[in-house]
């Protein structure tokens, strides 16, 4: 029995030495992350943020998982729809509702009500984490508005003001495509997300930001709406935007405005970061979109924000993760990385926004002819309608396979089942 005593002298012995030295004899937990913003300054951010996480929680491992923005929808769907959802994720706005309705999601309320620091969040950004049947599925990092990039050298040299109307735009375009050069008036989007730009141009010809009348039916098909989508259209079927634009996303839309091939841009302050980057000084400038026939444009406030799986096997730790990385501190440093607006009180006083830079985009927070709207993400099928049902539809107008009309039927038609289905819902 000698041996029996020693080894549990050694066993206890061991056991002392390592609660001395801080080192836990408990099973490390690991927790899978998805983010959906891949970028290398993104990327080498998060990493250090990991960093100090698991320094501070030594008992919690991260398995971070990087999906590319046009794929990550799809991803995530195929992860939760097979139950493999992981414990947090980095979740688009666009997709909460969708999520929220397939029970994947948490309920974060229970985690709010003790977590001190949602108190320093804006109005909106506590009201956005309600986005889907009033219930905090998400905690918002940043906020997104478009505005309009424009070549300010290739303007100059042209003799063409920013444009202020749509009518400007179109014309600008035109001026300044020269396809022996490889310039372009414009870098439009095609492929995946193509419904934020799409969105502009129908509704601003519409002259109407609400995407149903009061009988739940979609305006989408209405002839201002119909007219905006035929403009947008027209100047890719015109050869004032690349014929390969017919498939960009994001990166390739972004590309092409920095390397020269393309004049104008719409797209949000998290652009600003790789222009800076690619261009020099003084070539590129920001303006306050174009405004409709009706004297307004009408835009969405987008937002990317953390969610937690209502499977995780590990919930407390899970909403440890969610809170470091959802920390104003934190989604300050997010912001700043991509441009956005900061979503945190104290976030908004920094210096990093007294660039002139983003004059445009406070331009339209202010100015009354630039009306904010929501779309309805509340929607489950909105996530279809965004990712799916656009970009197939737009590509075939774009090619001539079928009519802008026919287009707007099939989104209205979409949207007005999908709008149908949810007031009987909330009427039950």
């Amino acid at each position: 029995m000698r041996w029996l005593k020693s080894s549990v002298v050694v066993a206890v012995l061991l056991a002392m030495v390592l609660a001395v030295s801080g080192v836990s004899m408990a099973k490390q937990v690991a927790l899978n992350l998805v983010t959906i913003m891949p970028s290398p300054t993104r990327d080498q951010l998060m990493k250090s943020m990991l960093d100090q996480f698991e320094k501070e929680n030594p008992d919690i491992k991260v398995n971070l998982i990087s999906l590319p923005w046009e794929q990550a929808y799809q991803k995530l769907l195929t992860m939760y729809s097979a139950g493999e959802g992981p414990d947090v994720t980095e979740m688009a706005e666009k997709w909460v509702s969708q999520f929220a309705a397939m029970q994947v999601l948490a309920d974060l309320k229970p985690n709010l009500k003790t977590w001190h620091e949602w108190s320093d969040f804006t109005d909106a950004a506590r009201q956005m984490s309600e986005i889907a049947n009033k219930t905090p599925y998400i905690i918002p990092w940043g906020f997104y508005e478009r505005a309009l990039y424009y070549r300010a050298d290739w303007f100059k040299e042209a003799g063409v003001n920013p444009p202020q109307t749509f009518e400007d735009f179109v014309a600008a375009a035109e001026k300044l495509t020269d396809k022996s050069r490889g310039r372009f008036g414009y870098a439009l989007r095609g492929g995946a997300g193509s419904w934020d730009n799409i969105q502009l141009w129908m509704l601003g010809y519409l002259g109407d930001g609400n995407y149903f009348d009061s009988q739940g039916r979609s305006n989408l098909n209405k002839p201002g709406a119909v007219k905006g989508l035929e403009k947008l259209v027209s100047i890719y079927k015109n050869g004032l935007a690349s014929p390969d634009s017919v498939t960009w996303g994001f990166n390739d839309i972004v590309g092409a405005f920095y390397s020269g091939h393309a004049a104008m841009l719409d797209q949000d302050p998290d652009t600003l970061s790789a222009v800076k980057e690619h261009m020099d000084k003084g070539t590129y400038a920001v303006a306050p979109l174009p405004v409709g026939p009706s004297g307004k444009t009408f835009f969405q406030l987008g937002f990317p924000g953390w969610s937690m799986s209502r499977k995780t096997a590990h919930p407390k730790e899970a909403w440890k993760l969610l809170s470091f990385l959802a920390s104003p501190e934190n989604s300050a440093k997010f912001a700043q990385d991509t441009g956005a607006i900061p979503v945190a009180k104290s976030a908004q006083k920094s210096e990093f926004y007294n660039d002139p830079i983003y004059k445009a985009w406070f331009a339209e927070l202010n100015g009354k002819q630039y009306v904010k709207i929501i779309p309805p993400w509340y929607l489950p099928e909105w996530g279809t309608f965004f990712n799916q049902l656009v970009p197939s539809d737009f590509q075939k107008v774009l090619l001539g396979r079928e009519s802008a009309q026919e287009a707007a039927d099939h989104w209205a038609k979409f949207l007005t089942d999908a709008e149908q289905k949810y007031r009987k819902s909330v009427r039950k």
